[in-house]
């Protein structure tokens, strides 16, 4: 009797050994899928691409961190499986996923617009009538900015074939456009100057700004314009000689702490008598009828497309514009093409400083337009700045404002100021962001995509496939076997 118990209760405790260990390795299979797909859903991802494509950098989430003042809703349309399907869609998706994770005011949400068009509608104006199925719409629940696609990329112009990921920009400058109040950018009219469709005039509408143009002779300076760009004029500005003096309205904004860019043409400058008597009341001289040439240090063959100096010198106003480009280590070359040298006339006059921001290399040298004699050699001034501090009578507080002044007309072509070749859009968004400690998107790089795979050794390819295939199902089999054992000897 006591052989049969005992030999029963042998049996019976085998078998629940058994199905205890299989419960167990079910479990832990069935916490590894949980696990898994939570991690999954709280965006615990791992960003493995060379580029860093889906992590937000450094240089972004100082900027999305300033933001944040009105809730931010991203929305897709695509019905979800193509869309993760979709290589452009689901970058720019897994990128909106990592913001989403990291900054509270920021949400994702998905609209099957073939399932509910109707939802659409809201999206839908006299001015944006269409939302395509691949458009991503960035919304702060009163505006919106409607994002094609391929805004978010940069194609190789010979192939057409997509090299680089533009998504971390170009949704930062949307976000910054639906967060900001009204800040106003002017750029002046009626001289001949290059305004709209000019890549300075893009740039600052992606840094939220809101760019119009403005005549002068016409119109007041509003007192919300935070910038005002007089880009390349050909004519004069009227002065005193005319009812509507345009150099008074300049004159009067840039006592009420405005600040003003100003770009000139050897060629036109002498034209120009009327501005350069305003500017030399700021220690401006622009040394018109001669240009810039240096044979050895140029970006085009005949000498005229100068790399410049910055400015090093701290006790100078002008190494303010340039420390952060230097001290980044990247210092690309700054190009100033069809200059001519500017004179500071003073160093510092009537709560006025001036400075240099740019110079040419000591090998340049400049010569006249007209009869090509010797005018200037060395380093000369290609870009300057000049500060006025003023003390207000309420507050005691000191408020400053600035002229910048740049002796070529090219500095802001597209060739120069569209891309991150060169340096003159870093140095562009670095006087707006000087002017008022503006948030500007100045930082945020192209991220090539010729390397756009996992960035692992075939041997660290073996390594996490081990990992994965074997690690967890030997640990579970470890822990039913000490299981086991434990309970068939207790």
């Amino acid at each position: 009797m006591n052989r049969k118990n005992k030999t029963f209760s042998g049996k019976n405790k085998k078998r629940v050994y058994g199905i205890t260990s299989l419960i167990l390795t079910v479990v832990v299979i069935a916490l590894v899928v949980v696990g898994n797909g939570l991690l999954y859903k709280l965006g615990w991802r791992i960003d493995m691409t060379e580029e860093k494509v889906y992590t937000v950098s450094d240089e972004a989430d100082e900027i999305f961190s300033k933001l944040g003042s009105r809730d931010i809703e991203i929305i897709f349309f695509t019905p979800f499986d193509e869309m993760k399907n979709n290589r452009q869609q689901n970058m720019v998706y897994e990128y909106c996923l990592s913001l989403e994770k990291k900054y509270d005011y920021i949400s994702l949400k998905y609209i099957d617009s073939l399932a509910h068009p109707e939802e659409v509608k809201q999206y839908q104006s006299t001015t944006v009538p269409d939302i395509d199925l691949d458009d991503v719409v960035i919304s702060n629940g009163a505006a919106y900015r409607k994002c094609a696609i391929e805004w978010f990329f940069n194609f190789d112009k010979d192939s057409n074939e997509m090299v680089g990921f533009y998504a971390e920009y170009r949704i930062a400058s949307s976000i910054m456009q639906l967060s900001y109040d009204e800040r106003t950018v002017l750029f002046t009219t009626g001289h001949g100057e290059k305004t709209q469709g000019t890549e300075a005039y893009s740039l600052l509408e992606d840094a939220g700004f809101t760019c119009r143009e403005i005549d002068l002779s016409k119109e007041d300076i509003p007192e919300t314009t935070r910038l005002l760009i007089i880009n390349d004029p050909i004519y004069d500005f009227k002065g005193i000689e005319s009812e509507s003096n345009e150099l008074s309205k300049l004159d009067r904004y840039l006592d009420k702490q405005g600040n003003v860019m100003i770009f000139e043409s050897p060629e036109t400058a002498s034209n120009l008598n009327n501005l350069s008597e305003l500017l030399s009341e700021w220690g401006i001289e622009f040394v018109s009828n001669a240009k810039i040439r240096d044979d050895n240090n140029s970006i085009s063959a005949d000498g005229y497309s100068l790399i410049s100096e910055y400015a090093t010198d701290k006790s100078k106003p002008g190494a303010a514009f340039c420390s952060k480009i230097l001290n980044d280590g990247k210092s690309p070359n700054t190009v100033v093409s069809n200059a001519m040298p500017i004179k500071l006339l003073f160093d510092s006059r009537n709560m006025i400083t001036t400075g240099t921001v740019l110079y040419s290399k000591d090998t340049a040298k400049a010569f006249s337009t007209k009869d090509g004699s010797l005018v200037d050699s060395g380093a000369m001034s290609l870009m300057t700045v000049s500060v006025k501090q003023t003390i207000s009578a309420e507050n005691n507080e000191t408020y400053y404002n600035y002229v910048i002044a740049v002796g070529s007309n090219r500095f802001t072509d597209d060739t120069y100021i569209g891309g991150q070749r060169y340096g003159n859009r870093d140095i562009f968004y670095e006087c707006i962001r000087q002017f008022g400690n503006e948030v500007v998107p100045v930082d945020l790089d192209l991220r090539w995509l010729d390397e756009n795979t996992l960035d692992v050794t075939v041997e660290q390819a073996r390594v996490w496939t081990l990992i994965l295939v074997t690690f967890l199902p030997s640990a579970a089999a470890v822990i039913c076997v000490t299981v086991y054992i434990r309970r068939k000897h207790r």
